[in-house]
């Protein structure tokens, strides 16, 4: 009986009641006022959240005999979690103080818990799949990615990061790939390109917006769209392939249907010619 009460507290229902507890904890936490007001109680509750889990692993393991549990992918990744956010529990004892930042940080691995929720996703095994083998195929473009990101920053640094008016946000090499990123996305790039041109000569302004241009055509719409194609294709692939095999069952029974005709046909001309 005692067994049965521990499972039922422990059940999936109860986690995840917990883990949506710990998030609201966790979220009014974040609120300056509210943690002037309420900090000591809001981590006291944070800290029993932190002792269930704890709690609940080993009851988990005891109960599965260890093997069982270390079969099931998320019992790993639960016990992961846990392991994450464990070190919070030493600070009352005054150990890992100095680390507080980090381990208040550290909390918020717990949340990465509602991600269980995706086991009740229909067909969840082969959307994993699907993204497994896009990611597999998009790698090619993802290094053609780095590439194209360290080429462009390296040469920004040389145009816009030295000499005289040279701009922060291409001082070195890694600045300067960073801000070819966010022009890769798009975002805001020609604000970029005007601001620079705007402070040089008639032609070099066209030379730095045609180097802008030619790094949102490269990267933000070719690249960008090579991969999205690469992706999209891969995970509907599984989806072809389904509808393929099911063009073949059905053509199969239609050729079986068809045999069958043939042979009643045969069957009854066969009876007309001897009448």
């Amino acid at each position: 009986m005692a067994r049965g009460w521990l499972a039922q507290a422990v059940s999936d229902a109860v986690v995840l009641a917990v883990v949506g507890l710990n998030a609201v904890v966790l979220l009014l936490d974040a609120f300056p006022e509210i943690h002037a007001c309420c900090g000591p109680l809001l981590w006291v509750v944070d800290y029993i959240c932190i002792l269930f889990f704890v709690i609940e692993a080993i009851i988990k393991i005891a109960a599965t005999e260890g093997r069982r549990y270390f079969h099931c992918g998320w019992n790993i990744f639960d016990l992961l979690v846990v392991l994450a956010s464990s070190p919070a529990l030493l600070v009352p004892f005054g150990l890992g103080t100095h680390l507080l930042a980090g381990l208040l940080v550290l909390r918020l691995a717990r949340l990465l818990r509602f991600l269980k929720l995706m086991r009740f996703i229909p067909n969840i095994d082969r959307l994993f799949e699907g993204a497994r083998r896009a990611l597999r195929a998009s790698v090619g473009i993802l290094l053609v990615t780095i590439f194209y990101i360290f080429i462009f920053g390296i040469g920004a640094t040389y145009f816009f990061g030295m000499g005289e008016n040279a701009l922060p946000e291409f001082s070195n090499p890694i600045v300067s790939m960073y801000t070819m990123f966010k022009v890769f996305t798009i975002e805001g790039w020609y604000e970029m390109a005007d601001t620079i041109a705007g402070t040089s000569t008639a032609l070099s302004a066209h030379l730095v917006r045609s180097f802008f241009v030619l790094a949102v055509v490269i990267g933000g719409i070719i690249i960008l769209s090579l991969l999205n194609a690469v992706f999209v294709d891969e995970m509907s692939s599984d989806l072809a392939e389904r509808h393929e095999d099911n063009v073949k069952e059905l053509q199969a029974q239609i050729n079986e249907l068809q045999a069958q005709l043939n042979e009643r046909l045969e069957y009854i001309v066969a009876k007309l010619e001897q009448g």
